[in-house]
């Protein structure tokens, strides 16, 4: 398809009742959530029942950096393992990955869908979220894969001239004495030369100047979209505003009548007999004038129907709850006064799951970008490279490294005593031990080449926090007791598999911890203490070189 034939957005018909403009649907959409009528009418108040809900929504479908987890495929060492988590969340923690998960799930419950583009950069792959107003597609497709597209991009002087190294033509539309122009950006099918391209140009038609255009195959499509419901005959699935559209108009009205009702009740009106006062008295007489009259009272007026009023937006405002998925206990709003605590957190998990559906399509989505589309081309860099990484915050990560720091502590000293001819007893073991936890050595980790040559995948817990805790607490007291009697139990695949399906990172459960749990056989019980409560992060430990 071209790109004129996609720039003409024109409504059409999802069935014979059924009209959808994809144009005029987003215009609505941007009006309400600025508080702005259709029809500009500034005069009148914007009641606005969805700027809040959207925050509601938004937040139960967000995920969260560390709903991600990747894990190995297969039988890889624990350290390589290990390396992968850190550098993962490194990656995710330095491209503020989090803001991005955030807009997502915020442009989601504003308009029902929401698009990320995937750019090369030098540092990788960068994620943005384009405008959807400046997308041009067959608005009637599933998603944005199933046809061609056409994105409007709009770049100033200064930022057409960075772009001379990559594009053909600057100067040409340089000459334009425009200070804003509108750049058209083509992913699709070239019918005429039967190639799939991206093509970007400036303006359309027979006047069109070409900046650039490259063979791409459908695997290089950037666009990528995520919906919070089925399809239903239209890309653009309904989103928090869009539900509320007919109870927005109808609260506006409610709201505006009853304004009218309090002006009119409002005013001061009198009424005599005496035929000679005409007009408005407080305006015609002058201050302490006295008014001839037998008669003159003030006629009562009050707002009748404010009550009504009341029902009714209360009304409105329990619909648009409904249909939004933000009842009390999802908003956070006080309930009524001897609810039981039960009841309440009842309420609050059914409310809560019927956001999972939702999470779990973003997590799979977002999960197979990262591992197929974004992390490969890191992977290979970090493949190819020798580097020293920091220890990150995680105590479990602080715990880890201090195996190995013992670990390779009595490595040298065994094998500088073996080339020395001298004899290595328990003793000396301990004793090095001692002198690397007393140390002041930065906590480093050396990185070889080929580290993460190995396939891997990433796990997604959208459950959060609603997950089963007296089932998670019962899974790992079976752990614990399992270690206690037969501690080689971690090494088994089958007991590391049942930690991971009940959330419990099965390589916690090793070094220290496995020595508390060998002390406690001694007096009959489990420790409660896993480990020192304070933060390790502010010990000092080193790598011997």
């Amino acid at each position: 398809m071209t790109i004129e034939k996609l720039l003409d957005r024109k409504p059409f018909k999802i069935q014979d009742n059924i009209e959808f403009d994809y144009v005029g649907t987003l215009k609505r959409i941007n009006s309400y959530i600025n508080n702005v009528y259709i029809n500009a009418d500034k005069n009148s108040i914007f009641w606005n029942i969805s700027n809040s809900r959207i925050i509601h929504f938004a937040k139960h479908i967000d995920l969260d950096t560390k709903d991600l987890q990747p894990y190995a495929d297969g039988d890889v060492s624990y350290f390589r393992c290990w390396v992968l988590r850190m550098k993962f969340y490194r990656w995710l923690e330095d491209n503020h990955f989090a803001l991005t998960l955030n807009a997502r799930s915020i442009g989601l419950a504003t308009y029902g869908s929401w698009v990320w583009k995937l750019t090369k950069s030098d540092k990788g792959i960068d994620i943005s979220s384009p405008n959807l107003q400046n997308l041009y597609f067959d608005t009637s497709q599933e998603n944005l894969k199933d046809g061609d597209i056409v994105e409007k991009h709009f770049l100033n002087v200064n930022q057409l001239r960075k772009k001379r190294k990559v594009w053909d033509n600057v100067d040409k539309v340089l000459k334009d004495v425009k200070d804003i122009h509108e750049i058209y950006e083509f992913w699709g099918y070239d019918e005429e030369e039967e190639e799939y391209i991206q093509k970007i140009q400036y303006k359309t038609g027979k006047d069109a100047i070409i900046l650039l255009k490259e063979n791409r195959t459908e695997d290089d499509f950037p666009y990528y979209d995520y919906h919070i419901g089925e399809y239903q005959g239209r890309w653009l699935r309904i989103g928090i505003v869009e539900r509320c559209f007919d109870l927005q108009v109808r609260a506006n009205q409610l709201v505006n009548q009853n304004v009218q009702a309090s002006e009119i009740a409002s005013l001061l009106l009198l009424r005599t007999s005496n035929p000679e006062m005409l007009g408005n008295v407080l305006q015609d007489v002058e201050n302490g004038e006295v008014i001839n009259s037998d008669d003159l009272q003030q006629i009562g007026i009050s707002n009748n129907g404010l009550n009504q009023f009341v029902q009714e937006l209360n009304l409105i405002e329990q619909k648009a709850d409904e249909i939004c998925l933000t009842p009390q206990v999802v908003t956070g709003d006080t309930l009524p006064s001897g609810t039981p605590f039960r009841s309440i957190a009842v309420a609050t998990n059914a409310a809560s799951s019927s956001y999972n559906i939702i999470r779990e399509n973003l997590g799979e989505g977002t999960g197979y970008l990262l591992k197929e589309k974004i992390f490969p081309g890191i992977i290979k860099s970090w493949n190819g490279k020798e580097e020293i990484l920091e220890l990150s915050r995680d105590e479990a990560d602080v715990r880890y490294f201090d195996k190995i720091l013992k670990k390779k502590g009595r490595m040298k000293m065994l094998t500088d005593n073996i080339f020395s001819g001298k004899v290595v007893n328990t003793k000396q073991m301990e004793e090095v031990d001692k002198l690397l936890e007393e140390n002041d050595i930065p906590k480093r980790v050396k990185i070889d080449k080929g580290t993460f040559d190995f396939k891997w995948h990433i796990r997604t817990n959208i459950t959060g926090e609603s997950v089963d805790k007296s089932q998670r607490n019962d899974a790992l007291s079976n752990s614990l007791q399992w270690i206690q009697s037969n501690p080689a139990i971690v090494d088994i695949p089958y007991f590391r598999q049942y930690c991971e399906e009940n959330g419990i990172n099965w390589w916690r459960l090793t070094a220290e911890q496995q020595e508390n749990i060998q002390q406690g056989q001694t007096s009959g019980a489990i420790p409660n203490k896993m480990g020192p409560k304070e933060d390790k992060l502010l010990s000092k430990v080193d790598t011997p070189k």
